[in-house]
């Protein structure tokens, strides 16, 4: 019985260790499965964003020379023709899809009273499922028949739809990129996605009466 009662004035004795050794315990499990489930969901955050990009996604550019070669000073650009993207196409098997893809400086892109100075991308209708860009309802995206045709057709951003029409319908209207007219023909549902291959902003430029 005088052990039981020894114990028992020990622990009141050290009660406010033993409360801050209990503190500790639990303060360092619940730090560990907060910070196990906030990293969780940074991870399938970015997955997302990566999968917004383009999923299994590999991007071949021209560049410039970096050294001499058969008489060719350093410093030479080289590009790439339509036709060298086809044989990719037909000659690796393992590239389920490819797609050609002609990037231009900041164009300006306009409807009504205002323009916007945004990129313009030249593609061809596998862009779609590459990229993740599906339209919204009513809209579709570039198709055989555009391209067989050679039809002056464009798909928007649905960020550069916001900036350009505001809440207006964008389908079937015509914009102007560089003067030239583009009937709209789908506008890309909002994803998720962490990065582009540009880094510039669209601005509008509000013109006057």
């Amino acid at each position: 019985m005088s052990t039981v009662s020894q114990l028992i004035r020990q622990l009141k004795d050290d009660r406010i260790r033993i409360m801050l050794t209990l503190f500790g315990i639990v303060w360092g499990t619940v730090s560990i499965t907060v910070l196990s489930s906030l990293g969780e969901s940074v991870h399938r955050a970015l997955l997302r964003g990566e999968k917004g990009l383009g999923d299994g996604l590999v991007r071949v550019t021209g560049g410039v020379t970096s050294r001499d070669y058969g008489g060719f000073p350093k410093g030479r650009w080289i590009l790439f023709a339509p036709l060298e993207g086809r044989l990719i196409r037909n000659k690796i098997p393992d590239a389920e899809k490819v797609c050609i893809e002609f990037g231009t400086p900041i164009k300006e892109i306009t409807w009504g009273k205002h323009t916007i100075n945004v990129h313009v991308v030249g593609v061809e209708p596998v862009f779609r499922d590459l990229r993740s860009c599906f339209p919204q309802k009513g809209g579709r995206f570039i198709n055989d028949i555009d391209m067989g045709e050679c039809r002056r057709v464009v798909f928007l951003g649905n960020i550069l739809k916001e900036r350009l029409f505001g809440r207006t319908s964008a389908v079937g209207k015509t914009v102007r990129i560089m003067n030239k007219p583009f009937t709209v023909i789908g506008v890309m549902r909002p994803k998720t996605q962490n990065s582009s291959y540009f880094i510039h902003l669209p601005k509008m430029i509000p013109r006057g009466n």
